[in-house]
Parts: C-alpha cells; sequence; structure tokens
C-alpha cells in the first residue's frame, strides 16, 4: 500500500509482524500488510490512507466522508 512520509518506517518499527518493507517498491514509502491477524476496520483504514496517499486531490475530495466521522 502507498503510505504518507514516514508511515512505513512507523508501522514497521512497531509491528514488524504484521507490517513489513516489500521488494521492488518499499524503497518508495510503500507498507506491506500481511492480511491474516488484521481487522476489517483496520484494512479499511489502511487502502483509504494508501489511495489518498496518490490519488488526485479531485478524486479524493470525491471520497465518501469516513465512517464515524
Amino acid at each position: 500500500c502507498a503510505a504518507p512520509d514516514g508511515v512505513q518506517a512507523e508501522m514497521v518499527d512497531t509491528d514488524p509482524e504484521r507490517f513489513f518493507r516489500p521488494p521492488y517498491v518499499g524503497h518508495l514509502g510503500w507498507l506491506g500488510v500481511q492480511l491474516p491477524g488484521i481487522d476489517q476496520a483496520e484494512l479499511n483504514a489502511i487502502c483509504r490512507e494508501a489511495y489518498v496517499a496518490v490519488a488526485p486531490q479531485a478524486l479524493v475530495k470525491a471520497l465518501p466522508p469516513e465512517p464515524g466521522a
């Protein structure tokens, strides 16, 4: 997943059993996620953040509000 600056290092350092630096795109700051053991709400948040990190601003503005926001 694409990740904002600094997020990859923070997640990998904090929880290396669930998050990793993926080959080929890890040097660009992307975040690898081990799917077993991650709940759907957290995965949804990670995917949304990844989309926001790379999508054009006009598309980000068109996203529905986050649940609970």
